[in-house]
């Protein structure tokens, strides 16, 4: 009996395994291909490999916005192997809160895919890591930082949490900046965890750098002067605009208030708005040297002839137009200098009636300028009412239209030159001092609309 036992036992057994062996052979000649899709769909998985976004350097070469690596953490709910005490250590290392945590796992228990928190510090993401939790994984990503910070943000901008650009130059060259993700083809265990990396499918093409005319130093200069000048005077917002006169170039463009592109969390959206660029005014007494310079075109006048500005007012229509205080007889010049509301008002009413508006459409004013920068304004420049006796005084001294910085910054800086000793002095409006040299305006006015602001260099 124990012999028979032994042999049908082993008998058995042997046609067990026969059994097991024509059944493999034949699902594997069989449903081969079936068996392959079901086990790759469980354990193979494509993973994408992040770009690097170009670094944004200034004209010398200084970072303003450079990406660092960080860690999205995220969670399989339908896997994850919560404990009170691994939440609570979760919820401490990602600053979260311990009940919105638990809630959130529980409310999306059904999917496979939960993102707990985004741009996580590497130090942190270890310490993720070596919690060890079942269904918690580590994904890499970019996280932009400024090293300016509230300095450049205007400029520069920021990007969003997919690290595609918002504002600034981040969004004008977001295409250039942001390159293209690659992928590959990795093995995970039953935890979710690479085994293996099977395929290379695209390599990561990084974005390309970009190189900006600001400078960095002045920048830093014009947001210190800036801030003082609206603190002091108690403004609600200022702007500067730094151009080089001859090439067009942007060194310089501040705003305030300003805001910290590292922390958008608590920034307020009103203050990410760059004035510069996207609010319009009326110019005022910036448009006087226009006059003077149609002045001069016309043949009328010259540097030197005098205007007779006294009592120091004087009525047209029924607008009174005054200086703070009789100055009598001063010359074009002098007019300027001191920017004499009657001197300008008086050479303005001599000339012909489309003079000023002439000079200021050749210089580009109600043109766009196309900086690059995201919601750049248009000036208005209208001649509706230059036929009357009152606009064209109002109009020509610069109350009666609205512009945005850069037009009066190009051409004001462009036009008025004077040539003195073989080099090119620049003058704004109230610093044009009396000199024996000659104007320096031949063809200038021409000359405008080939220098319009520029930002952007590109990399080879």
């Amino acid at each position: 009996m124990k012999g028979w036992r032994h042999y049908t036992l082993v008998g058995g057994f042997a046609l067990g395994c026969v059994a097991v062996i024509v059944r493999l052979g034949y699902l594997n000649w069989t449903e081969r291909e079936f068996l392959q899709e079901q086990g790759d769909a469980r354990s193979v998985r494509s993973e994408v490999l992040p770009a690097y976004r170009g670094v944004v350097y200034d004209r010398h070469g200084e970072p303003l916005a450079v990406s660092t690596p960080v860690f999205a953490v995220w969670l399989d709910p339908s896997r994850a192997g919560l404990t009170d005490e691994s939440l609570g250590a979760l919820a401490e290392l990602l600053e979260l809160d311990p009940a919105r945590l638990s809630a959130s796992v529980q409310s999306n228990g059904h999917r496979e895919f939960l993102y707990l928190k985004r741009r996580v510090p590497w130090d942190r993401a270890q310490a993720v890591r070596e919690l060890g939790i079942s269904g918690v994984h580590l994904q890499s990503e970019y996280r932009r930082y400024y090293p300016a910070s509230e300095t450049t943000s205007h400029v520069v901008g920021t990007t969003g949490i997919e690290d595609s650009g918002l504002e600034g130059i981040e969004l004008s060259f977001d295409g250039r900046l942001r390159g293209e993700h690659g992928r590959k083809i990795v093995l995970k265990d039953q935890r979710g965890e690479t085994i293996k990396d099977l395929d290379y499918v695209a390599s990561p093409k990084f974005g390309d750098d970009l190189n900006l005319s600001l400078d960095l130093r002045l920048q830093f200069l014009a947001y210190r002067e800036l801030k003082s000048a609206v603190v002091g005077h108690r403004a609600t917002s200022g702007s500067l605009v730094m151009l080089d006169a001859r090439s067009g170039e942007i060194l310089a463009l501040v705003n305030q208030p300003s805001y910290n592109p590292n922390e958008l969390g608590s920034v307020e959206v009103g203050n990410m708005r760059n004035r510069a660029v996207t609010d319009v005014y009326e110019p005022g007494s910036t448009v006087k040297p226009f006059t003077v310079l149609a002045a001069l075109e016309s043949g009328r006048f010259a540097a030197d002839t005098v205007i007779d500005t006294g009592p120091g007012y004087f009525r047209v229509g029924g607008k009174l137009v005054q200086d703070p205080v009789n100055r009598g007889a001063i010359t074009v010049g002098e007019a300027l200098q001191v920017s004499s509301q009657v001197g300008i008002a008086k050479i303005a009413l001599d000339l012909e009636e489309r003079a000023v508006y002439d000079v200021l459409s050749r210089a580009g004013v109600g043109e766009p300028v196309n900086t690059g920068l995201p919601g750049e304004a248009w000036a208005s420049l209208d001649d509706a009412g230059l036929s009357s006796l009152v606009e064209p005084t109002t109009q020509r001294p610069g109350s009666a239209f609205e512009v945005v910085h850069w037009p009066t910054c190009t051409a004001g800086h462009c036009i008025f030159r004077r040539q003195c000793r073989g080099r090119y002095d620049l003058f704004t409006s109230h610093a044009i001092y009396a000199r024996d040299d000659e104007w320096d305006l031949q063809c200038n006015i021409r000359r405008i609309n080939s220098l319009r602001p520029q930002l952007a260099r590109l990399a080879n």
